[in-house]
């Protein structure tokens, strides 16, 4: 069975949005000093990527092929968490920024479950919009905090 265009197109941009948050998470990892913020931070990039595989072996099993090139829009999005950059190590501006960029990824996120054309992956898609919604708020809370130990 293959999936429609129209889902592959939305689950696209749902890895997209994923790889971008992995990438951001790496980068504002290398700006903190406290070694459990920087544990987190690599922990939200590894949930990021495992979410992206489980999205496209999900494309792959159902016969269709994932297409990886880049565009304008993910080069601009990946670039979030390098604005942070220059700031004082731990500052909770970087936190900041990174709950921004979870807010956009739930904002894909909300767009691909208000739709019809997730078929079978809805379940898996609405699990993993559950546990960024979780990763936004425990990033709002450290942010909040301005950084304690995770």
């Amino acid at each position: 069975m293959s999936i429609t265009q129209e889902t592959n197109g939305v689950i696209e941009g749902l890895i997209e949005a994923l790889t971008d948050g992995e990438l951001g998470f790496k980068v504002a990892a290398e700006d903190v000093s406290k070694a459990t913020l920087k544990q987190f931070l690599l922990g939200l990039a590894a949930q990021r990527a495992q979410f992206a595989r489980t999205l496209q072996s999900q494309v792959e099993r159902l016969n269709d092929e994932f297409d990886d090139s880049d565009d304008t829009a993910g080069s601009a999005h990946r670039s979030w968490a390098q604005s942070g950059r220059g700031d004082l190590p731990d500052d909770p501006g970087l936190l900041g920024e990174c709950e921004k960029s979870e807010e956009s990824v739930l904002a894909v996120y909300r767009g691909a479950l208000k739709g019809q054309s997730l078929g079978e992956a809805r379940a898996m898609v609405a699990d993993q919009f559950n546990k960024i919604r979780m990763a936004r708020d425990q990033i709002a809370a450290l942010r909040e905090s301005k950084a304690p130990e995770v």
